[in-house]
């Protein structure tokens, strides 16, 4: 007698799709080989040009950031006060930690 066809690969939780296998459970579906070689990037030192535009951009940045001062600072104690504020059910924030 011919055997049924196997049922259609199932969705991962990952969003891959998986086969259904023989064995522990469903077996991951090999990514698809790249269509091109990807150029690595060449490890070097930077030139003292690329340090100076580099660093200019860095502060260019920083100042951009924090030229609204008032902004940042209310950003920043937002950020504490939500740290701080313990959580309904006596959980606190910070990956378990009660004292700081």
């Amino acid at each position: 007698l011919p055997r049924p066809a196997p049922p259609p690969p199932l969705p991962s939780p990952l969003g891959r799709r998986v086969k259904r296998g023989k064995g522990t459970g469903p077996q991951p579906v090999p990514p698809p080989a790249p269509a091109k070689p990807v150029e690595k990037e060449i490890e070097r030192e930077m030139t003292k040009a690329e340090q100076l535009a580099a660093l200019r951009e860095a502060v260019a940045q920083f100042n951009d950031h924090w030229c609204r001062r008032k902004e940042r600072i209310e950003e920043l104690r937002a950020a504490h006060r939500q740290l701080s504020t313990p959580r309904p059910g006596g959980q606190t924030p910070g990956h378990g930690r009660s004292v700081h």
